[in-house]
């Protein structure tokens, strides 16, 4: 069984120095505030267009798709399958998500998603999940990214991530791989 310590943990925007905490996204009330949060960071240009667009056809995430994520995390960290993080501010307020999206400690996919209000932040959020993975016994990450998505292939390099050469050619994503060792 996969079990996390440490959390929550701080988090420091490096960019601005701004502090914030990383934590189990079950462990945060599922107000209707942190919905709105959510649902409004999800219909934020950038995030929609690289993350909803094609689930969300209609041009919006709805606020019952926040709740229904905010009931998939609750389940995951319930049954071991799926961890989600939020990055919180000094308000208790969701600003970033981050998560590692199955129990396979050999090699699992990671995700993220981060308001524009609070640039700077997802690398050391990221960085902080997967030093906590690594800690629950998870040896290797990786990560799909959209070849146009600079600004999350940036993240991920300086969290200590490489791009697979190998990845099938043609695609609309590069693979991110990081090791236990590329990480700490």
């Amino acid at each position: 069984m996969i079990v996390f310590r440490n959390h929550p943990c701080e988090v420091i925007n490096h960019l601005n120095g701004d502090r914030y905490t990383l934590e189990s996204v079950a462990d945060i009330d599922p107000s209707q505030i942190q919905v709105e949060r959510i649902t409004s960071i999800c219909n934020e240009p950038a995030v929609f267009s690289m993350l909803f667009s094609e689930m969300f056809p209609e041009g919006r995430y709805p606020e019952s798709a926040a709740r229904e994520f905010l009931n998939w995390v609750t389940d995951g960290w319930q049954q071991g399958t799926h961890f989600v993080f939020a990055t919180l501010d000094s308000d208790g307020l969701v600003v970033s998500t981050c998560d590692i999206k199955s129990d396979n400690i050999e090699e699992a996919e990671i995700g993220y998603l981060c308001s524009s209000a609070h640039s700077g932040v997802m690398t050391n959020s990221v960085k902080a999940m997967t030093g906590l993975g690594i800690k629950a016994g998870f040896e290797n990450f990786f990560a799909l990214v959209r070849v146009d998505n600079i600004a999350s292939q940036r993240v991920l390099e300086r969290v200590g991530f490489h791009r697979d050469e190998e990845f099938p050619q043609g695609s609309n994503r590069f693979r991110y791989m990081a090791t236990r060792k590329s990480i700490l």
